[in-house]
């Protein structure tokens, strides 16, 4: 009967609690307006917040990269002379590359705020731009000796197929790129278009005052990047190559951190 009475008891706490959590939200529900300008590891970005409860808020909006262009160089997989049919074909040991970033993204994130302070935890998605960089030779046409390498290195795998010989490429992490016929490479690097997001950070989207700030440390979770380049994916050699910086390792990452300022002014 104790029990009984127990139970019944809480039930009708848990409802009253509800009931009270129901009105509060419905009191502050989209009653307030601010917008917010951020700037960070995402991008710049703008976007809108509005309070769900005195616990949450959302936040909508966009982030873009500008393109900043990066330059570096990969390694070619091969000696200084690559010898076919007895015959030696002069390449480079490294070739200049430019990279060139490519980040547009809508964002929907929800901060929780477990005190009503500033501390708050956030949890959405980006969703957009699916190529993230762009990879090609600095100068047109550098690759044309790898090209006319490779062209011999066909030619020979065709006529002994038990004595194969790799074609020669630029070394880009566990990938190999190799040249078209003009002596150009161009590849993309890609990850997937809906990207879930998770992280941790201060001060809220819509402000107690008129003018507020938020730093927020988190994660997009992309997948394992994908590398396209003449029309087709990549896939990996495991060739590791240890050149192109910065290039390389987003060739590899699956989780992209996050670091953000955001300045924002309440509107109502």
């Amino acid at each position: 009967m104790r029990n009984l009475l127990f139970v019944g008891a809480l039930l009708i706490g848990l409802g009253f609690s509800e009931n009270i959590f129901a009105q509060e939200k419905n009191s502050v529900l989209f009653n307030h307006l601010s917008i917010g300008a951020s700037a960070g590891t995402s991008g710049i970005g703008l976007d809108l917040a509005m309070p769900m409860s005195n616990y949450l808020q959302m936040r909508v909006g966009v982030d873009a990269m500008p393109n900043i262009k990066y330059n570096t160089s990969l390694k070619i997989n091969a000696p200084d002379k690559v010898n076919v049919y007895g015959q030696e074909i002069a390449v480079p040991n490294k070739v200049d590359i430019q990279a060139k970033s490519n980040l547009f993204n809508g964002k929907l994130l929800l901060d929780f705020y477990p005190s009503k302070g500033i501390f708050h935890i956030t949890v959405g998605a980006y969703f957009g731009s699916n190529k993230v960089m762009k990879v090609y030779n600095k100068e047109n046409g550098s690759l044309m000796d790898v090209t006319t390498a490779n062209k011999m290195i066909d030619v020979y795998n065709q006529t002994h197929p038990s004595d194969q010989i790799q074609k020669v490429g630029l070394e880009l992490g566990d990938y190999l790129l190799t040249p078209d016929a003009n002596g150009n490479v161009e590849a993309n690097i890609q990850v997937k278009s809906f990207k879930p997001y998770a992280g941790l950070g201060v001060g809220r989207a819509v402000p107690k005052k008129n003018i507020g700030f938020m730093l927020e440390l988190g994660c997009q979770f992309w997948g394992t990047p994908k590398i396209f380049t003449q029309g087709h994916e990549l896939t990996s050699e495991n060739v590791g190559g240890n050149d192109g910086g910065v290039v390389k390792n987003i060739s590899k990452i699956s989780i992209y951190p996050m670091l953000n300022f955001r300045l924002c002014g309440k509107l109502f």
